[in-house]
């Protein structure tokens, strides 16, 4: 869905849903003072032309940037009080982003995976990911030498689940280096308007 608005911005959320969308995709991070922010990239190159990552910043200094149409960067808690109706599919990009965004989800939210927010751990960059597991938001925990097999058999579920995603994958493997990241926000939104994709997070939300 095209949106005439900043990517990931309450103005964005807010239009979408004018438009007559169902649910909403969004991304999170975590900033240096530990909040879960709205935001997609690493880093501020491609939305702000910033080479700064957003986790070197705190929330005050993101709230400071201006992303076009009188829009800042929000917080996952403001998108969860500003349409607390709307079913979201959050992505949470980091392992340091998981407690934030847990915290950011209040305990009576009727989708909310309370399972989620104890058993992930940092220590060292490495997480403890065998809670989430056991609740459906991560596939499994791979061993470092079985990694090459696992990936393996990943690419034949992608095949048998959706030979779309699996094309759109191997180009954005194969694309020069310059493509990225606007190749995967592409091949993110073909993906998010497929007939399969839209039956996998109904089937997700509807549990």
């Amino acid at each position: 869905m095209a949106i005439d608005a900043p990517e990931n911005t309450l103005l964005a959320f807010l239009k979408a849903l004018a438009l007559g969308a169902t649910y909403l995709e969004t991304d999170v991070r975590s900033t240096r003072d530990g909040v879960a922010i709205i935001c997609h990239d690493p880093d501020l190159i491609r939305v702000a032309k910033r080479n700064v990552k957003v986790s070197d910043l705190t929330l005050k200094e993101l709230r400071a940037i201006d992303l076009g149409e009188g829009q800042t960067f929000c917080t996952l808690a403001e998108v969860l009080e500003a349409f607390p109706d709307v079913r979201l599919n959050i992505d949470v990009k980091s392992l340091d982003a998981a407690r934030p965004a847990a915290a950011a989800i209040p305990d009576n939210t009727p989708q909310r995976l309370p399972a989620v927010v104890d058993p992930v751990r940092v220590n060292g960059g490495d997480g403890d990911l065998h809670g989430p597991g056991r609740v459906g938001l991560v596939a499994q925990v791979v061993a470092p030498e079985e990694l090459l097999a696992a990936a393996d058999a990943m690419v034949d579920r992608m095949l048998l689940n959706s030979p779309l995603a699996l094309r759109l994958s191997k180009l954005a493997v194969d694309a020069p280096e310059g493509a990225h990241p606007a190749l995967e926000l592409l091949a993110q939104a073909v993906l998010f308007e497929s007939p399969d994709k839209l039956e996998r997070m109904t089937a997700f939300l509807n549990r």
